[in-house]
């Protein structure tokens, strides 16, 4: 028999195979879904009462000319989606930088399912992706995961960092 000939055995094995795959997806979705979003966060994750968040979702495109271009404070921007595992597990670490740096730094989260055009002005290539803003400028830029700490000392860096004329 030649490897591609096709047997009721063969044709067994795949149909297994294809709903092995089907689940091990549906289970990977369904643990996914599991995992907290900013929004979620509670006094355990963030020291926040639940239902107070300092990190600001940006409500309408138009918005961010106001909530970051023309802060008077720096602005840490997360570009980020409801679906993504990283975004998801930065979300708490963002949120209690927020709390913890509310009178000198300003946190706003941009999705980019929802603002595209966003995204793609500052070119945004992979999510979670940030950006320091200040005087309505990107100072700084960072994707991926950072820990709290990894995020702090990235953050102070940039704010130490002279502006390029």
């Amino acid at each position: 028999m030649s490897p591609l000939e096709i047997t009721p055995q063969a044709t067994t094995e795949k149909a297994t195979m294809k709903i092995l795959i089907t689940l091990a997806f549906t289970l990977a979705a369904g643990l996914l879904a599991a995992i907290p979003v900013a929004r979620g966060a509670d006094s355990a994750t963030t020291g926040a009462k639940a239902g107070t968040h300092f990190a600001v979702h940006l409500p309408a495109a138009a918005d961010f000319a106001t909530l970051v271009l023309k802060s008077e404070k720096p602005v840490l921007v997360d570009f980020y989606a409801d679906w993504c595992p990283p975004c998801r597990r930065l979300a708490p670490e963002l949120e209690a930088l927020a709390k913890a740096r509310q009178n000198s730094l300003a946190v706003v989260k941009v999705n980019v399912d929802k603002f595209p055009a966003l995204a793609a002005r500052y070119k945004v290539e992979g999510i979670p992706a940030l950006f320091l803003i200040r005087d309505g400028t990107a100072i700084a830029g960072t994707s991926g995961y950072q820990g709290r700490k990894q995020l702090e000392q990235w953050l102070d860096a940039a704010l130490k960092a002279k502006p390029k004329n």
